[in-house]
């Protein structure tokens, strides 16, 4: 399953580096400075409305389901990560 496709306009422009591209691998524990759902592709910023996001963030969670329940071994404080992320979205 791929990413969903999501249409907009971009609301910046400018190029942004290659080391600076950000995958799932690299999302966490990022600060950031805009608190509302974008996403940056090709050096573009596109915000989200609230329908893209569900859709997005849907393919997104399935994914890193599918790398939880496909791990070989998980240490303890790694178990902790994904039970207290767990924990915040059940509230």
């Amino acid at each position: 399953m791929g990413c969903p496709q999501i249409s907009g306009l971009p609301i910046s422009t400018g190029e942004i580096a290659e080391e600076s591209i950000i995958d799932i691998d690299t999302i966490g524990g990022m600060p950031g400075g805009r608190r509302v759902p974008h996403l940056h592709y090709r050096g573009e910023m596109y915000m989200l409305d609230p329908e893209q996001w569900r859709s997005f963030s849907r393919v997104v969670m399935e994914d890193i389901s599918k790398r939880v329940m496909a791990a070989n071994q998980v240490s303890f404080n790694e178990l902790l990560g994904v039970a207290e992320s767990a924990s915040s979205l059940m509230r």
